[in-house]
Parts: structure tokens; C-alpha cells; sequence
């Protein structure tokens, strides 16, 4: 699983919203979607969604069959973004067929209902500042897209009404970048004392004395989103296991979304700081070279999202010779590389069950199980529990 996989497969359990990734040439990145295309219906997608996004280019919002909204936008590196579909009329969700039927698709997109605009506008806002780091505010969102009065009709006075203005945000997007990208490299060195001696909090505080563009709390909460993300990508380039570094970062994000305080924010991203950067020094003095076991469980574990997580796969992908690799994997963990792949993909369901409010059929799609029956039956086996019991008694999260 690279970068923006998890990223974009986080935010999607976060905001129930599908993201599609492309790059600029209109090859498939990624997907978060439940419901799979084919390669010539993404192909159709691309082709229609960034002709539109090529008349603005800049992000906005698109409405189409004057129900469903769809946000397009680009990163740093050009991948083309398309979220969606979402709406806020349960009435509208009959109607997706109509795009199914308008691009000749193979079968009907998912759609995710927001039961308010301020709420649909705030999870697209988290998921272009998490993958872009840039501030969009509802107000942009709105006077810049073309929305029928279903939309277009809700009081400004519900919206945001705090804007920074260019200088101050390219100021501030300036010095973000120099900070992160200093602060992430002493996390990948394991520089402890860096990290607890550093006096310049910034990274997880407005830095301008400016209006914001949203209330404290809410733009905290995104700073604190990102923050994780990045640390724990910053702490696996720096020796530490994915899986364990995959793991802490699921406790921070369920730490994070019980804070009621800003206060609490600040204190969870300091302590996310410090415990990754001390696990990443612990990790580089217990051993300069990774393990062939080692490495094999990091690629699984950032892979496990994959539909080839095959034992041939993993070999070729290491370059290392297939017998070999799975004689030392087993003389070093004493199970096959099969049944460590099978044992993480249901650790990762686990999770998901704990964590999220993904459907057992959403979970089975997106593990690559052949059917949910057959995944139900390996985690009762594995876990002594049905999925069902599983969540019951170990859930999390509050799916009301």
C-alpha cells in the first residue's frame, strides 16, 4: 500500500466518501471505491470529469444531473482527483443512474449522503487539506461552482465566513513547507532530542495572526489529521515497522476524533511526535539491515490493500529468489509467507471493524476475499468470534 493509498483509503473510512485517483495522463492510481469499475469505465470517467477540470483548473465543485456533486482537483504531482459522488437529497439517490446511462458505464457509481452542505463541505475541506496541505474554505467551495438552487441557496451565513487573504496564505503555505519538511526528516533520523527539545509547535498551531478559515478547533483537528499521516510514513522511511507504525497511527486517529478540546489536540500531536521519533531510534539500534521476515511483512503490511498479495509477487517485487525467500521467512517467524499474508489481511479487517462503519461486503471487497462467507469463516476461525460478534463487542467508534 503506497502513500496515497493510505491516505486516500483513510479518508474515505473518515468521510464515506469514494476517492478516485488519476494521473494526468488518465491511468487508474488508485480507487477507495466499494463498488469496482472496469478499466474502460474509470477510462470514460477520466475523459469526462478532467475536460471539465481543465476549463477552471483549480479545484472545485461540479453538480451533475442537478443532484449529485462531484469535487475535482489536482496535487503537487498532477494526480487528478475526483470525490465523489455525494448529495444531500435522498430523493436525488434514485437518479445515479443517469451518469451510469450518460458515460455508458458498465454499472452505477456509489453515492454517499450528507444530511447537511456545511457537512458535506467540511469533509471535502479535510480531504484536500490532508493530500494537498492547502486550506480550501467553504465560501470557495461555493461561489466558485456553478449549483443549483438546492444548493445554491443556502445562506452565506452558514458558511464560513473567515478567508485569509493570498499574501498571508502564501506566506504561511512557504513556511509550512520549510518546517515539514525539516521536521519529517529528524522523525526518518530518529532525532529524539530534536523532537523534545523543539520549541516551535507551529506545525499543529495557526501560524498567522490572520482571520482563519475555519474555527480553531476544526482547522487543529486537520492540522493533527495530517500530522499523523505524515509522521507515520516519515517513521516507516526510517526503519520502523509498517505494521507497527500503521497500527499506532489507527490509536492517534481514535484518540484525535474523542478530543473535545483544542488543548487535547495539541497534547495528542506532541505525543504523537515523540513516540514515533523514539520508536524510529529504537528501530535503527536494534538492527541497521531489515530482516528478509522483516521486510516481507512491511511489504505486506503496505500492501495489504492489493488484489495481487501473492507469495511470487513479494519475491519478484524484493528481487529476492522465491524458494529462498520463503525457506528463511519460515526458518524466521516459523509461518509461511501465505499464512502471514492471511493473518494480516484478517488483522486488518479486525480494524476496520473496530474503527469504521464499513459493511462486511465493503470489507471482504476491499481485503480481496473471494466471498464473504469464506471471510467470515477464516476470522471466526482466527479471532473465535464472527465479524458480526467481533465489532459488537470490540467497536470503537459511534456508527449512530
Amino acid at each position: 500500500m503506497n502513500d496515497l493509498s493510505y491516505i486516500s483509503n483513510h479518508l474515505q473510512t473518515a468521510t464515506q466518501i469514494d476517492i478516485t485517483i488519476f494521473s494526468r495522463e488518465g491511468k487508474l492510481v488508485h480507487s477507495t471505491a466499494r463498488n469496482k469499475l472496469s478499466e474502460k469505465d474509470y477510462s470514460l470517467l477520466f475523459e469526462y470529469f478532467f475536460s471539465l477540470y481543465v476549463e477552471k483548473n483549480h479545484p472545485f465543485l461540479h453538480e451533475e444531473s442537478e443532484s449529485f456533486l462531484y469535487f475535482l482537483f489536482e496535487d503537487q504531482t498532477k494526480n487528478f482527483y475526483v470525490v465523489g459522488a455525494t448529495t444531500i437529497s435522498r430523493d436525488a439517490l434514485m437518479g445515479i443512474s443517469q451518469l451510469r446511462d450518460k458515460l455508458s458505464l458498465s454499472k452505477n457509481l456509489a453515492v454517499h449522503f450528507e444530511s447537511s452542505f456545511s457537512g458535506l463541505t467540511s469533509n471535502l475541506s479535510l480531504i484536500y487539506y490532508t493530500i494537498t496541505r492547502k486550506i480550501l474554505t467553504e465560501t470557495d467551495l461555493l461561489l466558485d461552482s456553478s449549483l443549483s438552487p438546492e444548493y445554491s441557496m443556502i445562506p452565506l451565513t452558514q458558511i464560513n465566513e473567515y478567508r485569509l487573504s493570498s499574501s498571508t496564505e502564501e506566506d504561511m503555505e512557504h513556511y509550512s513547507y520549510l518546517f515539514e519538511q525539516h521536521f519529517l526528516s529528524e522523525i526518518q533520523k530518529g532525532n529524539v532530542d530534536y523532537i523534545k527539545n523543539k520549541n516551535d509547535d507551529s506545525f499543529v498551531k495557526p501560524r498567522t495572526s490572520g482571520k482563519l478559515a475555519f474555527s480553531e478547533m476544526k482547522q487543529l483537528e486537520y492540522q493533527t489529521v495530517s500530522l499523523i499521516v505524515l509522521v507515520t510514513r516519515a517513521a516507516i522511511r526510517g526503519g520502523m515497522s509498517a505494521s507497527e507504525a500503521y497500527r499506532l497511527s489507527e490509536l492517534y486517529l481514535q484518540k484525535l476524533s474523542q478530543s473535545t478540546s483544542t488543548l487535547k489536540m495539541v497534547e495528542i500531536s506532541n505525543v504523537v511526535q515523540e513516540d514515533f521519533v523514539l520508536r524510529v531510534k529504537e528501530a535503527k539500534e536494534n538492527g541497521k539491515n531489515q530482516s528478509y521476515a522483516e521486510q516481507v511483512k512491511a511489504y505486506i503490511w503496505n500492501n495489504i490493500f492489493k488484489q495481487d498479495l501473492t507469495v511470487k509477487n513479494i519475491a519478484e517485487t524484493l528481487n529476492i529468489n522465491i524458494s529462498y525467500l520463503s525457506r528463511k521467512f519460515k526458518e524466521e517467524t516459523g509461518q509461511t509467507m501465505s499464512q502471514f499474508i492471511m493473518e494480516s489481511k484478517l488483522t486488518a479487517a479486525s480494524e476496520m471493524l473496530q474503527y469504521s462503519v464499513r459493511s462486511l461486503i465493503e470489507i471482504t471487497e476491499v481485503l480481496n476475499f473471494s466471498s464473504q462467507s469464506y471471510f467470515s469463516q477464516l476470522f471466526k476461525q482466527h479471532f473465535k468470534l464472527t465479524p458480526t460478534q467481533y465489532r459488537k463487542q470490540y467497536q470503537i467508534i459511534d456508527n449512530n
